[in-house]
């Protein structure tokens, strides 16, 4: 990644240890840049900023410059607009389209189990439902619980 790269990452990107922003710093020893958390120079890993759709489907509070009232509206439009697109219309694994009484069930056991299955939280694999990651962070934030999913380079 070059200089520029690690710029134009620190608008898009935050720590995945503290949310924090990150900074382009020059590393004396190695002599190249390094792109890392602006508070914490020991801190590993980063993750990119979610966007409203993104925020919406992980549980998120609305954006600060978004009022509770407006949060809402976007909810109900995001549902109607994309919500269906979000629904799983084949199995995972196998590919195998979804039957209207499967999509039925499914959509009923992520009610029971307090998912949102028009805002992608569920899926079916091998014939059995599954929660998928957004469907994690929106579990953890109803529950007012911490939950980093972080990834590193295997290098």
């Amino acid at each position: 990644m070059n200089y520029e790269e690690m710029r134009a990452m620190e608008q898009t990107h935050v720590c995945a240890q503290c949310g924090g922003r990150l900074s382009t710093k020059w590393d004396p020893g190695k002599s190249f840049y390094r792109l890392g958390c602006g508070r914490d120079p020991n801190h590993q890993g980063f993750s990119r900023i979610p966007s409203a759709e993104e925020e919406l489907q992980r549980g998120l509070a609305p954006a600060s410059n978004m009022s509770k009232e407006d949060h809402r509206v976007f909810e109900g439009q995001f549902e109607q607009r994309i919500g269906p697109s979000l629904l799983p219309k084949a199995d995972l694994e196998t590919g195998q389209a979804l039957e209207q009484g499967q999509l039925q069930g499914l959509i009923a056991w992520a009610e029971v189990v307090s998912l949102r299955p028009y805002l992608g939280h569920v899926a079916i694999m091998r014939g059995k439902p599954y929660v998928t990651i957004d469907g994690y962070y929106y579990l953890a934030r109803r529950r007012g619980r911490s939950l980093s999913i972080g990834v590193r380079p295997a290098t």
